[in-house]
């Protein structure tokens, strides 16, 4: 779903004005979008990247736009995540954003090649020095996607809703049936809920459905809104509440709190099993990392903070098991790839990943796994092929 992001034109000046490399590349955005219809100094826009812009108030978002502001100053270009109205793409950009200023803060030189890439298969990144060449594909998966842009796409189509008013709302999930006919306890399943929603286009006209009929209880003058959002086939019940409703012709005031489904069924071990077993051997197997010759290293990086098990990378028990979901699912591809690297992302002023765990082939000594990723990173050996960052 393409959501119209409300944004102050000078606001944005004010932040570009900071990010000069950044600016070069978002020219006129007093020109950009269209104007809004309920705040005469607003205007709106599909695109993701005026998302990040527009919330410099959060510092991980502030750091973020230095590091992209850092990364253009460095030679790396990618339009993509300045152009696309993809939240989807754009969050797989972002990750390609952090693994890149993790290289360029560390004094390799950076380049990429999607716009170039048109149909053809080619990396995401090449990272290089002197001595040391690194040619990587980045990968930021999800385990049900059409569940979390479901709850992601609602909460900010309520947030930019154009619409002269300030507000707050929460959105909680609860079953709408405990047990069935026979007394069974019934559950609900993200597996089948996210096959419906993954589909973009199923999922929009869904939502725009909801934010239409709340659009209309806006213009009825409530000062309270109450909605429901039946998901019958589904057996989850969304309640939508709005309240603290004022007029306002400025820059629209709006917080809202998301209490999603509670999931229970499944088995981090089993989740990780299938990424790795299906999802990554199927990564790996499109060699996009061999478009390019004469490469020292080809490495798969794994962006995981949008799994649901994310702790579990830290967790001793945990860790032994994805060692060895590893070594039995990966060691047949030694001559695809050299590495494969879990992280997630740590927005600081002086880091921008945390390393999780590391598998490696025998045939890359641990020693250039450090020459990559920083000598300063402390591992633990799990197994001769895993190792986790202490």
């Amino acid at each position: 779903m393409n959501i119209e992001y409300l944004f102050n034109p000078q606001d944005v000046i004010q932040t570009l004005a900071d990010n000069r490399f950044l600016k070069s590349k978002l020219k006129n955005p007093d020109k950009d979008g269209i104007i809004s219809e309920s705040f005469p100094d607003l205007r709106k826009t599909q695109r993701e990247i005026y998302r990040i812009i527009t919330n410099q108030h959060y510092e991980h978002l502030k750091i973020l736009l230095s590091n992209l502001d850092f990364c253009i100053s460095c030679g790396w270009q990618n339009p993509k995540l300045l152009q696309t109205s993809s939240k989807h793409e754009f969050d797989s950009l972002v990750s390609e954003l952090l693994v890149a200023t993790h290289f360029a803060k560390n004094g390799y030189k950076i380049s990429n090649f999607d716009h170039n890439k048109g149909k053809n298969r080619v990396p995401d990144l090449i990272a290089s020095t002197d001595s040391v060449s690194v040619v990587m594909e980045i990968y930021s998966p999800r385990d049900w996607d059409g569940l979390e842009y479901y709850f992601e796409d609602l909460r900010l189509s309520l947030l930019h809703l154009d619409l002269p008013y300030d507000f707050n709302f929460k959105l909680k999930s609860k079953l709408v049936r405990n047990f069935d006919d026979d007394g069974k306890l019934l559950y609900f399943d993200p597996w089948s809920f996210s096959e419906v929603y993954t589909d973009k286009t199923v999922r929009s006209q869904r939502i725009t459905i909801i934010v239409s009929e709340i659009i209309n209880s806006f213009k009825s003058n409530r000062k309270k809104i109450q909605y429901d959002v039946k998901e019958l086939n589904h057996n989850i019940l969304v309640k939508l509440s709005i309240g603290e409703i004022s007029p306002n012709k400025g820059n629209p005031e709006r917080h809202g709190v998301i209490l999603p489904p509670t999931l229970t069924g499944y088995s981090p071990e089993g989740m990780f099993l299938n990424l790795v077993g299906k999802r990554l051997n199927s990564k790996i197997a499109k060699r996009q990392t061999h478009s390019i010759d004469d490469c020292q290293h080809r490495v798969l990086f794994v962006d995981v903070s949008n799994l649901g098990y994310i702790t579990e990378f830290k967790n001793p028990y945990y860790q032994k098991n994805f060692a060895k979901s590893l070594v039995d699912n990966l060691d047949k591809n030694e001559d695809y790839i050299d590495a494969v690297i879990f992280f997630q992302p740590n927005l600081t002023k002086d880091s921008t990943i945390d390393i999780l765990i590391v598998f490696k082939q025998e045939s890359m000594p641990l020693i250039k796994i450090k020459d990559i990723l920083g000598h300063d990173i402390k591992f633990s050996e799990l197994n001769k092929k895993v190792y986790i960052s202490e």
